[in-house]
C-alpha cells in the first residue's frame, strides 16, 4: 500500500525569499489485503540520497527513485520493505 505526499520547501535567498521546491514523498507499507484486490506492483528506478539543507519530518538525507516517469523521494523508513531486481540484458 502506498500513499503520496506533496511537500511545498521554502527556499531563502536575500533579499527575497525565491526558491520553491515541490517534492513527492512516498510513504509504503505492509497490508494484510487479498494480494488479488491491490493494484498492479510498480518499479522503482533508484536514483541515489541526497544530503539536503531542508528537511521533510526533520530527516535530510534524501532517497530518490524514478516511478513511472515520475521523480519521487521514498520515506526512509519504507525503504526496507522494497526488493531488489536482479536483471542482465541479453545481447
Amino acid at each position: 500500500m502506498t500513499k503520496d505526499y506533496e511537500h511545498i520547501i521554502l527556499g531563502v535567498q536575500a533579499p527575497v525569499a525565491k526558491s520553491i521546491l515541490k517534492v513527492k514523498e512516498r510513504v509504503i507499507w505492509r497490508s494484510y489485503r487479498d494480494w488479488s484486490l491491490c493494484s498492479g506492483q510498480e518499479i522503482y528506478m533508484y536514483l541515489g540520497f541526497t544530503m539536503d539543507e531542508w528537511s521533510v519530518n526533520d530527516i535530510y538525507k534524501h532517497h530518490w527513485f524514478l516511478v513511472n516517469g515520475e521523480k519521487i523521494m521514498v520515506n526512509n523508513y519504507c525503504l526496507k520493505l522494497l526488493r531488489e531486481i536482479d536483471y542482465e540484458p541479453k545481447l
